[in-house]
């Protein structure tokens, strides 16, 4: 909820704390990544949301998070 409809401040805190736990997912236990992967992945159609009209700043960070969360697949279209 705060990705999405939070003041800049704590949109970009949330982002923050995405980072954070996808720096620690192949630190933790399996059960634990796998929850916190979980998490992750329900932000996905916010971040999609965020790159498409969130302040410029969030967008290659929402990007970045895309590309390593589960249950994203990343599709290149070349023509």
């Amino acid at each position: 909820a705060a990705l999405k409809s939070g003041p800049e401040a704590t949109q970009e805190a949330a982002l923050d704390s995405l980072f954070l736990l996808r720096q620690a997912w192949s630190t933790c236990p399996a059960e634990v990544g796998k929850a916190q992967a979980v998490s992750a992945a329900e932000s996905i159609p916010i971040l999609q949301y965020l790159i498409q009209s969130g302040p410029p700043r969030f967008q290659e960070k929402a990007e970045l998070l895309l590309q390593c969360l589960p249950g994203t697949l990343l599709v290149t279209i070349k023509r």
